[in-house]
């Protein structure tokens, strides 16, 4: 047996539960059994009381220590967070599974991370868009995204280059002037 698939949860840290996306750990954990190590920095979600040997539960991580689990991960499931999204494209080589917080769920104070994820979804080309989840089962897509092959990231050459920062910071700036 090779070495276990590590797969790396991160929801930033607001003060929102995300328990959308990480109700979906623990069954993840149970079908990936040995073949997988979960590690999740969870913010303010409750850890469930079960314990299970392959989930390493944070509530917060230093900013090194997220870059260090970015760098070694096979698998990375994140919010739509900019700084998040920004710190993947740098230091992974992975494509994220990005699940944007949504507000009718209590996740976030408004729907900016749906816009963000909206907007990353519109830039990337038709085979990578179902990176980012807006719609559809959340356990399904983390589900679908462990099981399938390893995708280069794109992030940092279709989003972060000068002129995309430009352009993000332009319609960020106008979505807060909505606010």
């Amino acid at each position: 047996m090779g070495k276990p698939l590590l797969i790396f949860i991160t929801v930033g840290t607001s003060r929102y539960p995300f328990t959308r996306l990480l109700d979906c750990v623990l069954p993840l954990a149970r079908t990936l059994g040995k073949s997988g190590l979960i590690v999740v920095q969870g913010g303010c979600y409750r850890v469930p009381e079960e314990s299970i040997s392959n989930i390493v539960w944070h509530d917060y991580m230093h900013p090194n220590t997220v870059r260090q689990y970015m760098k070694m991960a096979d698998r990375i499931i994140t919010q739509a967070g900019p700084a998040s999204l920004f710190e993947i494209s740098r230091y992974t080589s992975v494509m994220p599974l990005i699940i944007p917080r949504r507000h009718a769920f209590h996740e976030h104070v408004n729907d900016h991370q749906v816009e963000f994820g909206l907007f990353i979804r519109d830039r990337l080309p038709p085979g990578l868009r179902r990176f980012v989840v807006n719609t559809g089962s959340t356990s399904a897509a983390v589900s679908d995204y462990v099981k399938n092959k390893r995708i280069p990231n794109r992030l940092a050459d279709l989003l972060f280059d000068p002129h995309a920062i430009r352009r993000l910071c332009r319609r960020m700036d106008g979505y807060m002037k909505t606010l």
